[in-house]
């Protein structure tokens, strides 16, 4: 199956959960990150707003908020790179091209590199933690970095978790040279590392 196909089919299955599954989902979800090592230790987190079916990560976003992290959410920038603005509830938020929520630029900016621990939506991610995202190749070019042996981590980098339901584990992607594997994967079942 090619990667148009699968994103459409996997984009249709998890829109295709209901209300009630989602929200299960995003307070599984919003547990087992506040129980992982790399949550507790990290200072600067980055994390999204859902769209388009994807994992809603608003109870651990209000949770991190709560355990006084940084948040973060990204912005789309020019040459396919993201910017990661402060989030804190009630900060004013624009609407980019695409769509999406992004805080405008009165909030705080971060640097990709300053950032500890980055939850990345993902259409489709295989056991050996490669990630589909929407095409855009955003997380991509913003995060590359030299690829790491299975166990390993740079901890030069932000940790990349990639975060969507368990549906969306596909048996193997096709790894492109530019494609950022990922820390691990969050879902509602756990959280797999590296």
């Amino acid at each position: 199956m090619n990667k148009d196909t699968l994103r459409q089919t996997l984009r249709a299955k998890r829109n295709a959960l209901t209300p009630s599954q989602q929200a299960f989902a995003s307070k599984q979800v919003a547990t087992h990150l506040a129980q992982s090592s790399d949550y507790q230790q990290a200072t600067h987190i980055a994390f999204y707003l859902a769209c388009d079916g994807e994992l809603d990560l608003t109870p651990a976003l209000k949770q991190a908020l709560a355990d006084n992290k940084a948040c973060y959410l990204p912005v789309i920038a020019p040459n396919r790179q993201l910017r990661f603005r402060r989030y804190n509830e009630g900060c004013s938020l624009e609407t980019n091209r695409y769509g999406i929520a992004e805080p405008s630029a009165d909030n705080p900016e971060i640097q990709p590199n300053r950032l500890d621990l980055v939850l990345a939506p993902l259409v489709a991610f295989d056991s050996n933690f490669n990630r589909l995202g929407m095409g855009g190749g955003f997380y991509d070019s913003t995060f590359r970095r030299a690829p790491q042996p299975l166990g390993k981590r740079d901890r030069r980098a932000a940790v990349l978790f990639g975060v969507g339901h368990s549906i969306q584990k596909v048996a193997q992607l096709e790894r492109e040279a530019w494609d950022v594997t990922l820390d691990g994967v969050l879902t509602e079942t756990g959280l797999d590392l590296r």
